[in-house]
């Protein structure tokens, strides 16, 4: 003979079951709470970030040199100094500047000196280094330098042959 469960076995075992599933539901509520206000959290803290990196904003370029300044320090200071970060002696840099400011388009522009410019050129060519780390040296954006390094560079070879055939003449 085969006996079943009594009712109040059966309403237990199912009171057990709802009172199981209460808990698992009110563990992932807690789960979905907590991480909503992980989510909550990291916007906030993202929000506040830009805030400050929008609102607060702190100068790059803050040397006391400017660019110019530099080329002016490296014209007056150590010969070997000139020669190490522009790749020549002070008169062929004076040279090679008379030729372009005489012989090409090359002219000042509004905010940088046309020596800072053939500077920027050298210093570039020179040390291989990034806009970046190029314009951090000479307190301008990698945008100016590129904007003043690249038309510099068209008329570079044309600049040394004339220079070179300057040169053969004399000698």
């Amino acid at each position: 003979m085969i006996t079943l469960p009594s009712h109040n076995m059966v309403e237990s075992r199912h009171s057990q079951a709802l009172t199981q599933a209460r808990k698992v539901r009110q563990s992932n509520l807690k789960h979905r709470r907590s991480a909503h206000h992980m989510i909550v959290l990291l916007a906030a803290t993202q929000a506040m970030f830009y805030a400050q990196m929008v609102f607060f904003k702190q100068p790059y370029h803050t040397s006391a040199l400017t660019g110019q300044m530099w080329v002016t320090e490296l014209l007056g200071g150590n010969p070997r100094c000139i020669k190490d970060q522009l790749g020549m002696d002070k008169h062929v840099f004076l040279k090679f500047f008379r030729k372009l400011f005489t012989m090409t388009s090359a002219n000042h522009s509004q905010h940088v000196y046309l020596a800072e410019k053939f500077a920027i050129f050298l210093y570039t060519m020179v040390t291989n280094l990034s806009n970046r780390k190029v314009g951090e040296c000479f307190q301008r954006s990698g945008d100016t330098i590129s904007k003043y390094e690249f038309p510099l560079s068209s008329c570079f070879p044309w600049l040394i042959s004339v220079c070179l055939s300057d040169a053969s003449i004399k000698s």
